[in-house]
């Protein structure tokens, strides 16, 4: 990919040329994020306070770059893996291995505020913002892009009031956590997605208490709210039912039964739920980023001056 710098706020460069890469088109190449937080005396605080500013950067990308990203956790993980030493399967071993990735930094260029300077980076192409979050997808021939948004949307992200910020933010967890889960989980994924978008549903008015039993009683049901969140902030959406959405939901959060391709093992066969259900994934997952960045820029969101 190329590079991006916002400010003295933050940085996206490639790796360098000489970090392993992954040879598939379709994997996750890496990319350094580079960012500032607050300075203090005191080596424990300034630990904690990169950790909280570098996650609260990683889940607002996972939110303004199309399809997520992908990040590595900080705390130690080991797994089985293939150790391969040539080009096929023919020379392998099995090793117990440190999950992590730590390219080389062989940049020694850097300006007042710490960030890489390399002229021979090109900037990260854009696509205009309707079209990047708009299209159905991206061909394989088209390069990593950013939309011409994107600065826009990050400083609208930073003129949110907190509570907003917060909402948002646990949304875009969500999401994250939606991809990190999907290949092991298609039924924990699909929650993930539903809790993304409730997570940014207004909360219900109540209008008084039932005489009969004494309980609250409020305006509107959270299916209501939740078709009209999604009709004010995904227009132009293929429309989705609801009453689908939220019954899937119940019965996956409640010990219902999984999505069958959580339950059913059938090969390279697809039996006709399967197919089923995985559109109904894809269009949900299409409906939540759109929904969250049409959130994020609605004039109706409060702005601290």
């Amino acid at each position: 990919i190329g590079s991006l710098r916002i400010g003295d706020e933050l940085q996206i460069v490639p790796a360098s040329k000489h970090a392993p890469r992954p040879e598939e088109l379709l994997a996750a190449h890496p990319a350094i994020l580079v960012f500032r937080s607050k300075k203090s005396p005191h080596w424990l605080v300034n630990q904690h306070r990169q950790a909280k500013r570098g996650r609260e950067l990683l889940l607002l990308l996972t939110v303004l770059v199309r399809g997520g990203i992908s990040w590595i956790s900080n705390t130690a993980q080991k797994n089985w893996v293939w150790d391969i030493r040539g080009d096929d399967l023919s020379d392998y071993s099995f090793a117990y291995r440190q999950i992590g990735y730590g390219p080389k930094i062989e940049w020694e260029h850097r300006d007042e505020a710490e960030f890489f300077v390399n002229p021979d980076w090109p900037e990260i192409p854009r696509k205009e913002h309707s079209r990047y979050y708009g299209d159905s997808g991206f061909t394989i021939t088209e390069p990593f892009q950013l939309p011409v948004s994107f600065e826009a949307s990050f400083g609208r992200y930073h003129q949110l009031a907190d509570e907003e910020a917060f909402l948002f933010l646990r949304s875009a967890y969500w999401l994250a956590k939606c991809s990190e889960v999907s290949g092991q989980s298609h039924s924990m994924a699909y929650v993930a997605l539903v809790y993304a978008l409730e997570g940014l549903v207004p909360d219900a008015v109540k209008i008084g208490q039932c005489e009969a039993c004494g309980r609250d009683q409020f305006d509107k049901s959270i299916s209501a709210r939740f078709r009209e969140f999604l009709e004010e902030y995904g227009a132009g959406l293929a429309k989705m039912d609801v009453d689908e959405i939220y019954g899937l939901r119940s019965a996956i959060a409640h010990g219902g039964p999984l999505l069958p391709q959580d339950r059913e093992i059938t090969g390279f066969r697809f039996t006709a739920e399967q197919n089923e259900k995985a559109a109904v994934f894809r269009r949900l997952r299409r409906v939540c980023e759109v929904v969250l960045i049409n959130w994020l820029h609605s004039d109706s969101r409060t702005i601290n001056a």
